[in-house]
């Protein structure tokens, strides 16, 4: 659909987060669309979420036909490379995250009083969204903790990075655009008001 060729137009120019509403607006118009998925996955795979990528790029090569050439390539290329991706960045934070990452999140930013302390926090919460990155309640404590240190830049970030998992929470998208508010990004604010009337 149009959305799905404006999201690649976009992406060209330098404009990613248009891009991102508009391959987001392509797939709550038709979900087995495999150019919006693809795209997705392109993006994400520039902002290093690999896990999402690879979701994305399979839901794309899932919608694509048997004899297509493309859904051959993403099996054959993309998918692996994402996967070797995905296992060194595993490789290089294990040791590094603990048992339960969001309780250890929770625990810093109870504690957290000066900026030093502020920012642990934020990199716990990072390590937990990481490390489970389907869970809303990862995502809705983080954007509480930056909410209540008045670090909107942060909302913008985790919601950001919240709705590249689960695209269709219509919350995360209330709770961006508060953000984006805050932070005097206006100029964003229409393109995921017209999303969320969307989904």
């Amino acid at each position: 659909n149009a959305f799905a060729s404006r999201s690649v137009v976009k992406y060209v120019t330098g404009a990613f987060e248009e891009s991102r509403v508009d391959a987001l607006k392509a797939l709550a118009l038709d979900a087995r669309n495999a150019a919006a998925w693809y795209q997705m996955g392109v993006l994400s795979r520039d902002s290093r979420f690999f896990e999402a990528a690879l979701i994305q790029f399979n839901m794309a090569s899932r919608c694509l036909p048997e004899n297509d050439g493309r859904a051959s390539r993403i099996e054959k290329k993309i998918l692996p490379d994402l996967r070797k991706q995905t296992e060194a960045d595993a490789k290089a934070t294990l040791g590094k995250t603990p048992a339960d990452p969001l309780a250890e999140a929770n625990k810093l930013a109870g504690k957290a009083k000066k900026p030093a302390e502020t920012d642990k926090a934020f990199a716990a919460y990072r390590i937990a969204m990481a490390a489970k990155p389907f869970s809303q309640k990862t995502y809705n404590d983080a954007v509480e903790f930056a909410k209540a240190k008045g670090r909107w830049a942060t909302v913008v970030e985790f919601r950001l990075r919240s709705l590249m998992y689960l695209p269709g929470d219509k919350n995360s998208v209330k709770s961006l655009i508060e953000a984006l508010q805050k932070t005097g990004r206006k100029k964003e604010i229409p393109m995921w008001k017209e999303y969320l009337s969307m989904i």
